[in-house]
């Protein structure tokens, strides 16, 4: 059966627009964090779990929205990040070598690391179909049947395929789709930043410093959420990978260089 203009409720109207306040958006999180100073090295190290839902997400229905619940697209269930600070204890002022001649001090002394670890689960995203209207609603697409689970265990996934499109097939027709949003899970974050410094004193006021700073130290690929329509081709594959300039810089690794006067 083909939809027909003869099928809306209020075929004299061509648009019509509702507006609904009766959304609801539930968050729940812990939270832990330890901090630890050691004379110049400073270590902090804090981790979240959160989970957040809302209920007017999938909108496939005009007449029964707020009825299922759906997992926040920009929540990331695990997020852990730990950092430091080293001040390396060698040259004028520190712990070792506080005396050491002009040349030695040059080379070895002022030097300071600081590190960032980033480790994080992946964002929900939701299965797809298109090119076709089983609800007869006059709409193309939309959340498919869910007939499996979908997520792949860690060991299972590859690049070329994240999830198994296998477990979704396009409704019946006469039917909307019963799979969940946001019900597939994403790439991780994993990504490392370190950063190397030197100051170089000239004068009691006048002084330089030097910074090397490494994103993503180790290159580790970072992608967006995979291809999620089960019409078309290698649903599951990667298709592209995060750029640099989100908050974590988990895109490809990238030194800066910077050279700071301070006087």
């Amino acid at each position: 059966m083909k939809f027909t203009n003869a099928m809306k409720p209020y075929p004299q109207f061509v648009n019509t627009t509702v507006v609904n306040n009766n959304g609801l958006w539930h968050y729940d999180s812990v939270q832990f964090e330890v901090q630890k100073r050691m004379g110049s090295f400073v270590f902090n190290s804090n981790w979240t779990w959160s989970n957040s839902l809302y209920n007017y997400f999938i909108t496939e229905n005009p007449y029964n929205i707020t009825d299922r619940w759906a997992r926040d697209s920009a929540n990331r269930r695990h997020y852990w990040v730990t950092s430091f600070t080293w001040a390396l204890p060698f040259g004028k002022g520190r712990r070792f070598m506080s005396t050491a001649p002009g040349i030695v001090e040059q080379l070895l002394g002022g030097w300071g690391l600081q590190g960032v670890s980033t480790f994080a689960s992946g964002l929900y995203f939701s299965p797809a179909f298109s090119g076709s209207d089983p609800s007869n609603t006059n709409t193309s697409g939309g959340l498919p049947d869910r007939i499996a689970n979908g997520n792949k265990d860690s060991g299972d996934r590859t690049r070329l395929q994240w999830w198994d499109p296998k477990a979704f097939a396009v409704p019946t027709n006469g039917n909307f789709g019963n799979s969940g949003a946001n019900i597939l899970l994403g790439n991780g974050i994993k990504v490392q930043h370190l950063s190397v410094a030197k100051t170089f004193p000239v004068t009691e006021r006048l002084k330089f410093t030097l910074t090397g700073a490494f994103s993503n130290l180790f290159n580790h690929p970072h992608f967006n959420n995979p291809n999620n329509n089960i019409s078309n081709p290698d649903p599951g594959k990667f298709l592209s990978t995060l750029p640099n300039y989100n908050p974590e810089k988990q895109g490809y690794r990238q030194l800066d260089i910077k050279f700071r006067a301070e006087w």
